[in-house]
């Protein structure tokens, strides 16, 4: 048995989450979920579109998303999460439907982050993350290569990883305490990080460049740490954010970095001084098994800033055409 979730929540608040995340928020019948001062952050948008939407530019932005998503648009998968901070909420669900953005017939798909702010059972504010990349893949525009030069997976020994079963609630709750410092600020490159993880583990970049594995497991994980360790030079995490949710098996982090890299550039590239910075704000979402073990890491991360690091042009999405 696992421990009870502590995180209590307003239950009308709660029910306002669920409404939301099973809803294509921006269709009229969904107005009375939002307050009359509600405001839309979309942090992770393509360069053209809107990142901070207020009164006047979501009448636009429900336009747009009303007249080129197709009716076949469905939610799946879907996380509706109380949190310890009060009046905030996570949904975490993915998304897909046919759409006609610039003129062109395409399909996107997703993974979504949202997070709400929710007050007497209606939305203040919300903030949502999504794959940019995929708006450029639905209209059919290549994006620059970052180049992933790990080494072979095979070239790792494989993990033991001897799990101990906590017997009691106690040394549970030291095993999740023990999880969770790798977590709370995230060093997830560290090799003791393996001494938490479940044998099963799953480690998903959800919005990594083409070039780029989105899923790792075992000696695949290893090799993209190993990565990460020859091509990070040097920065930051900070203004870390931490939630327990209602979930007692999920966790979640928000984060800044900074880091000096020469990652996503040829061998040719970095022998000749080739490097970069890496600006991101990115969210983990964490999920343990009933041993208090890691079993499951989702990194949301805004992909233009991987291009950015190797000073790489994006097009402009065309969202003010349609």
């Amino acid at each position: 048995m696992f421990i009870d979730s502590k995180v209590k929540v307003d239950s009308k608040d709660m029910e306002s989450c669920r409404r939301f995340s099973q809803t294509t928020y921006w269709q009229r019948e969904c107005e009375e979920l939002f307050d009359d001062a509600f405001s839309l952050d979309l942090p992770y948008a393509p360069p053209g579109m809107y990142q901070h939407l207020g009164k006047n530019e979501l009448k636009w932005h429900y336009d747009w998303l009303s007249h080129t998503v197709g009716n076949d648009w469905k939610w799946e998968n879907i996380k509706a999460l109380g949190t310890d901070h009060e009046g905030i909420f996570w949904v975490f669900r993915s998304g897909a439907g046919s759409v006609c953005w610039g003129g062109k017939e395409g399909w996107y798909e997703s993974k979504f982050a949202t997070l709400l702010q929710i007050q007497d059972g209606r939305i203040t504010y919300a903030k949502d993350h999504f794959d940019p990349m995929g708006f450029y893949k639905a209209v059919g525009v290549e994006l620059p290569k970052f180049y992933y030069d790990a080494k072979p997976p095979e070239g790792f020994s494989e993990a033991v990883n001897l799990c101990r079963i906590p017997g009691t609630e106690e040394s549970l709750q030291r095993q999740i305490k023990e999880t969770l410092d790798f977590f709370v600020h995230p060093d997830y490159w560290n090799p003791k990080v393996k001494d938490v993880l479940a044998e099963d583990f799953v480690h998903e970049l959800t919005f990594a460049p083409a070039d780029m594995p989105r899923v790792y497991r075992g000696r695949a994980y290893d090799a993209l740490n190993e990565w990460l360790d020859r091509h990070l030079k040097g920065g930051e995490i900070y203004d870390e954010l931490f939630y327990q949710t209602t979930d007692p098996h999920i966790y979640i982090t928000e984060y800044n970095c900074l880091f000096e890299t020469d990652w996503g550039y040829t061998e040719e590239q970095i022998n000749a001084g080739a490097h970069g910075r890496y600006p991101n704000r990115e969210i983990s979402y964490i999920e343990l098994d009933d041993q208090g073990r890691c079993r499951r890491l989702d990194e949301y991360l805004n992909t233009m800033s991987k291009f950015l690091s190797i000073n790489a042009s994006i097009p402009t999405f065309p969202y003010m055409f349609y």
